[in-house]
């Protein structure tokens, strides 16, 4: 039993990690709705998210833009 203690506590911790960055990551959607973001890291995409949904939708063309919106 004392060997899977500490296996135990790290896979606690990481559980607690991730159900607390998956709130902070829906908090984030809900204060973005309706906004553009730039995804400069890679090749400066655009992304609109959603109001209604809160996803987030590719804007490869202008076209595409002022259909989403």
């Amino acid at each position: 039993m004392k060997k899977y203690t500490p296996l135990l506590l790290i896979l606690i911790f990481a559980l607690g990690f991730l159900s607390v960055s998956s709130l902070n990551a829906a908090g984030l959607a809900t204060k973005l709705k309706g906004k553009i973001l730039l995804q400069v890291e890679k090749n400066g995409e655009a992304w609109y998210v959603s109001p209604k949904n809160e996803k987030r939708y590719f804007l490869g063309r202008p076209a595409d833009a002022f259909s989403l919106m």
